[in-house]
């Protein structure tokens, strides 16, 4: 019996799949090496703790957290039902990554239920957009810091999708997001800090936007975002998940993390105006947090 338990669990912690497996009360029995890698967390970090312990925080598309009242283990545990859904769960690191989970009750043989084993993986939207930043950096059109396309790339591709959308007859949209409380992280914790907060904003961004969109950094606070083919709904909703999960992510200094505040603007195009016409409007609204 103890061979057939240790093969298992020898397979369960070789899979390139995050896994880990929770008792009826969420606290973590077993914790492989893909999730430390996904998660940033080792084993040692979590094992024995409740998955709810501020460790994921899985949080939905709406930036909104699942740990006390939706989480998807807890369903299960309660109904014995399989789930598959697409969160945002917490890095160590304080920025939010897009995994897709699923949920499986672990049953003894009477049919009672013991706890749930959750598998999941970095979504591969985020994956793509890796790969293309790579790309660019070969082609030296990063910002140095952040490692995110740069403005004169980011004017280069609003160009040529404002000229693609027009002879489609299709509408894109531009978004300008900015650290609001940037000033006060680098007063209050000096500008490696603020670096660092760059950074998780932009590991978050990337696994926001899809593989057919543009971000990159326009200016010290300011990551702009190009979409092609949206409407104005689509537009509005997607200023809202990115503001709602910036701001679920944090700058973590041991037992301290720092938050991130994010505001934002959104313009989308119309038939009539060029490429810079619609720049030139989006850079005259005011920023807003809602």
């Amino acid at each position: 019996m103890d061979i057939v338990s240790n093969f298992y669990k020898d397979l369960l912690e070789n899979l390139d799949d995050g896994i880990y497996y929770v008792d009826r009360s969420r606290k973590i029995m077993f914790w492989n090496k893909a999730a430390e890698k996904i998660t940033g967390f080792k084993k040692s970090e979590v094992e024995n703790l409740f998955c709810y312990d501020n460790i994921l925080e899985h949080v939905d598309d709406a930036g909104e957290p699942l740990c006390q009242t939706k989480c998807p283990l807890t369903k299960t545990i309660e109904d014995g039902e399989p789930r598959k859904e697409r969160l945002y769960l917490h890095h160590k690191e304080g920025h939010r990554v897009p995994i897709s989970l699923s949920v499986f009750p672990i049953k003894n043989p009477e049919g009672l239920i013991l706890g749930a084993l959750e598998t999941f993986h970095e979504d591969g939207e985020s994956k793509s957009n890796e790969d293309k930043i790579k790309e660019l950096a070969r082609l030296a059109y990063l910002d140095e810091i952040t490692g995110l396309p740069n403005r004169n790339y980011l004017n280069m591709k609003r160009e040529s999708i404002h000229k693609e959308m027009q002879e489609i007859g299709d509408a894109y949209g531009i978004i300008m997001l900015r650290i609001s409380n940037y000033g006060m992280i680098i007063e209050n914790n000096g500008p490696k800090i603020a670096e660092i907060a760059l950074k998780v904003v932009t590991k978050t961004l990337l696994g926001l936007f899809a593989s057919r969109h543009v971000v990159g950094r326009w200016e010290e606070t300011v990551f702009m975002g190009i979409l092609p083919n949206v409407n104005d709904y689509m537009l509005k909703n997607f200023k809202t998940r990115c503001m709602r999960l910036i701001e679920r992510s944090s700058v973590c200094l041991g037992n301290r993390c720092i938050q991130i505040r994010a505001m934002a603007k959104i313009a989308q195009s119309t038939p009539k105006e060029n490429a810079q016409a619609l720049l030139q409007r989006i850079k005259e609204l005011p920023y807003t947090a809602d």
